[in-house]
């Protein structure tokens, strides 16, 4: 499914979707201050998984990315990863207000 595909899915599932990011943000954010890298894995491997279906490959990339740099304890990939996140968050919330 592409993005132009969300159309296709309810307003309440997309919304509920990115709410759940929006946590899974915060989640990581927490797990970086304390170098919980299993969990930084475990929302990656998350995200990398459910993105694409709801129409977000790049949110699906930057999952595969997140629980990489996990895997390996990188932490300079994994901060990396959180900004790109976030950022990717913050222009969801531009587009919601734009329409």
């Amino acid at each position: 499914m592409m993005n132009e595909d969300l159309a296709l899915l309810p307003a309440d599932a997309i919304k509920k979707y990115l709410t759940r990011r929006q946590q899974d943000l915060e989640v990581c954010q927490q797990a970086l201050a304390s170098r919980d890298f299993s969990r930084l894995e475990m929302v990656g491997h998350k995200i990398k998984g459910n993105g694409a279906s709801f129409g977000y490959p790049e949110l699906s990339q930057l999952g595969e990315v997140l629980e990489e740099s996990a895997k390996c304890q990188n932490q300079t990939l994994a901060e990396e990863s959180i900004r790109r996140f976030k950022d990717w968050m913050s222009h969801q919330h531009e587009a919601k207000e734009n329409t």
